[in-house]
Protein backbone atom coordinates (compact mmCIF):
# COMPACT_ATOMS: atom_id res chain seq x y z
CA UNK A 1 0.00 0.00 0.00
CA UNK A 2 1.27 3.11 -0.74
CA UNK A 3 0.18 6.05 1.50
CA UNK A 4 0.24 8.29 -1.45
CA UNK A 5 -2.63 6.71 -2.43
CA UNK A 6 -4.71 7.08 0.56
CA UNK A 7 -4.95 10.65 1.01
CA UNK A 8 -6.06 14.13 -0.47
CA UNK A 9 -4.63 17.44 1.01
CA UNK A 10 -7.02 20.02 -0.58
CA UNK A 11 -6.60 24.29 0.08
CA UNK A 12 -9.94 25.30 0.62
CA UNK A 13 -11.20 28.67 -0.59
CA UNK A 14 -12.50 31.70 1.44
CA UNK A 15 -14.99 34.13 0.53
CA UNK A 16 -14.95 37.40 1.81
CA UNK A 17 -18.06 38.91 2.79
CA UNK A 18 -19.04 42.25 4.04
CA UNK A 19 -18.04 41.78 8.03
CA UNK A 20 -16.74 38.59 7.60
CA UNK A 21 -15.84 35.67 5.46
CA UNK A 22 -17.51 32.00 4.81
CA UNK A 23 -15.39 28.90 4.60
CA UNK A 24 -16.27 26.77 2.11
CA UNK A 25 -15.30 23.41 3.56
CA UNK A 26 -16.90 20.58 1.39
CA UNK A 27 -20.06 20.44 -0.83
CA UNK A 28 -21.72 17.31 -2.07
CA UNK A 29 -20.71 17.43 -5.61
CA UNK A 30 -16.62 17.13 -4.11
CA UNK A 31 -15.15 13.94 -4.74
CA UNK A 32 -14.11 13.64 -1.93
CA UNK A 33 -17.69 14.01 -0.44
CA UNK A 34 -18.15 10.21 0.32
CA UNK A 35 -21.73 10.73 2.29
CA UNK A 36 -22.69 11.60 5.58
CA UNK A 37 -22.22 9.65 8.65
CA UNK A 38 -21.51 12.17 11.38
CA UNK A 39 -19.70 15.64 11.85
CA UNK A 40 -17.57 15.89 15.27
CA UNK A 41 -15.12 18.05 16.98
CA UNK A 42 -12.45 16.58 18.19
CA UNK A 43 -9.83 18.76 20.09
CA UNK A 44 -5.85 18.38 21.29
CA UNK A 45 -3.76 20.22 23.85
CA UNK A 46 0.03 21.67 22.95
CA UNK A 47 2.36 18.76 22.55
CA UNK A 48 -0.71 15.92 23.54
CA UNK A 49 -0.70 12.89 20.77
CA UNK A 50 -3.51 10.75 19.89
CA UNK A 51 -2.17 7.56 18.02
CA UNK A 52 -2.18 5.04 15.89
CA UNK A 53 -5.66 4.21 14.62
CA UNK A 54 -6.70 2.83 11.51
CA UNK A 55 -10.53 2.72 10.48
CA UNK A 56 -11.48 -0.43 8.37
CA UNK A 57 -14.50 1.32 6.44
CA UNK A 58 -14.87 5.26 7.82
CA UNK A 59 -13.47 7.79 5.28
CA UNK A 60 -13.01 11.16 6.87
CA UNK A 61 -12.73 14.57 5.70
CA UNK A 62 -10.40 16.25 7.93
CA UNK A 63 -10.19 20.88 8.84
CA UNK A 64 -8.14 22.00 11.26
CA UNK A 65 -10.30 24.70 12.39
CA UNK A 66 -8.48 26.19 15.64
CA UNK A 67 -5.21 25.99 16.70
CA UNK A 68 -1.96 23.69 14.11
CA UNK A 69 -2.31 20.25 14.22
CA UNK A 70 0.24 17.85 12.23
CA UNK A 71 -1.10 14.39 11.13
CA UNK A 72 1.48 11.52 10.47
CA UNK A 73 -0.05 8.73 8.10
CA UNK A 74 1.94 5.57 8.15
CA UNK A 75 1.83 2.39 5.74
CA UNK A 76 0.78 -0.93 7.43
CA UNK A 77 4.78 -1.59 8.25
CA UNK A 78 5.34 1.17 10.20
CA UNK A 79 8.13 1.92 7.62
CA UNK A 80 6.91 4.97 5.13
CA UNK A 81 5.34 8.37 6.79
CA UNK A 82 4.06 11.44 5.48
CA UNK A 83 3.99 14.21 7.74
CA UNK A 84 1.40 17.52 7.15
CA UNK A 85 0.77 20.37 8.65
CA UNK A 86 -2.41 21.81 8.91
CA UNK A 87 -3.45 24.97 10.67
CA UNK A 88 -6.74 27.38 11.29
CA UNK A 89 -4.29 30.18 9.16
CA UNK A 90 -4.15 28.19 5.64
CA UNK A 91 -7.75 26.54 5.48
CA UNK A 92 -7.11 22.74 4.03
CA UNK A 93 -8.98 19.54 4.26
CA UNK A 94 -7.39 16.51 4.18
CA UNK A 95 -9.09 13.77 3.16
CA UNK A 96 -8.76 9.94 4.40
CA UNK A 97 -9.36 6.97 3.03
CA UNK A 98 -9.75 3.80 4.97
CA UNK A 99 -7.09 1.36 5.48
CA UNK A 100 -4.20 3.80 6.66
CA UNK A 101 -2.79 4.40 10.10
CA UNK A 102 -2.79 7.84 11.35
CA UNK A 103 -2.12 9.55 14.27
CA UNK A 104 -2.13 13.27 15.64
CA UNK A 105 -0.21 15.78 17.53
CA UNK A 106 -1.59 19.32 18.98
CA UNK A 107 1.27 22.13 17.84
CA UNK A 108 -0.41 25.60 19.68
CA UNK A 109 -0.30 26.74 22.79
CA UNK A 110 -3.80 27.46 23.05
CA UNK A 111 -6.72 25.20 21.41
CA UNK A 112 -6.34 23.07 18.79
CA UNK A 113 -9.15 21.59 17.16
CA UNK A 114 -10.11 19.56 14.28
CA UNK A 115 -13.61 18.68 12.82
CA UNK A 116 -14.22 15.47 10.75
CA UNK A 117 -16.96 15.16 8.24
CA UNK A 118 -17.17 11.17 8.30
CA UNK A 119 -19.10 8.96 5.63
CA UNK A 120 -20.24 6.53 9.13
CA UNK A 121 -21.31 6.93 12.34
CA UNK A 122 -18.31 6.06 14.82
CA UNK A 123 -18.28 2.80 15.39
CA UNK A 124 -15.68 1.39 17.62
CA UNK A 125 -15.98 -2.15 15.40
CA UNK A 126 -14.71 -1.13 12.66
CA UNK A 127 -11.04 0.92 14.26
CA UNK A 128 -7.68 -1.20 14.95
CA UNK A 129 -5.37 0.38 17.44
CA UNK A 130 -1.87 0.27 18.02
CA UNK A 131 -0.10 1.43 21.28
CA UNK A 132 1.43 4.88 20.46
CA UNK A 133 4.57 4.33 22.20
CA UNK A 134 5.54 1.36 20.22
CA UNK A 135 6.27 3.84 17.27
CA UNK A 136 5.92 7.68 18.45
CA UNK A 137 9.85 7.99 18.55
CA UNK A 138 10.14 7.53 14.37
CA UNK A 139 7.17 9.55 13.61
CA UNK A 140 6.41 12.53 16.23
CA UNK A 141 9.69 13.22 17.49
CA UNK A 142 12.09 13.87 14.81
Amino acid sequence: MKINDKYILEDLKKIPTQGGEISKLLDKSNKNFYGFGELYTSSIKNNQIRAWKKHKKMKSNLIVIKGTVKFVLIDNDFKYSISLILSENKLQRLSLYEDVWFGFMGMSENDNTILNLANIEHDENEISRVSFETHQDKFFLR
